[in-house]
């Protein structure tokens, strides 16, 4: 797999920023395999690297956090505001998904949204996500 990097160019300051990875996909989660009360970091936690590529120093934040689907090991509500990093610093947050009850209409179909992550002049970037809630019967034979 070659990495993919998203830069973001501010037209005011030029600050930029990369993050790594662009998109955030767990999959298949299996919610009966998965304990109901899930605590941090929650289902397989995703490294999400934030880097301040620029020559200023940046304050990033994060914000549309679904805190219905996902949570950030450390923070808590939709908006998170990251410590200011200086040139070429490097911020790195665990992002995973949560306790997650699937309504019927909702079982293997898949669940996505956006996170947005910027900061004072840069131009935010979306940084999308996904996953299919999938609710396996434990012990029970299919016959396939």
């Amino acid at each position: 797999m070659i990495p993919l990097f998203l830069t973001i160019l501010g037209c005011a300051s030029n600050a930029e920023i990369t993050v790594f990875p662009t998109s955030l996909d767990w999959g298949d989660v299996d919610f009966l395999s998965w304990p109901g009360d899930m605590e941090e970091p929650g289902y397989a936690p995703i490294e999400v690297t934030i880097t301040n590529t620029s020559e200023v120093e940046l304050t990033p934040s994060v914000t549309g956090i679904d805190l219905e689907h996902l949570c950030v090991a450390g923070f808590e509500g939709s908006v998170i505001d990251l410590p200011s990093l200086s040139p070429m610093s490097v911020y790195v947050l665990n992002i995973a998904v949560c306790a997650y009850s699937a309504e019927a209409g909702e079982r293997d179909t898949v669940i996505s949204g956006e996170l947005s992550l910027g900061g004072q002049g840069v131009e935010p970037v979306s940084l999308p996500w996904s996953f299919t809630p999938v609710l396996g019967i434990a012990g029970v034979d299919t016959g396939l």
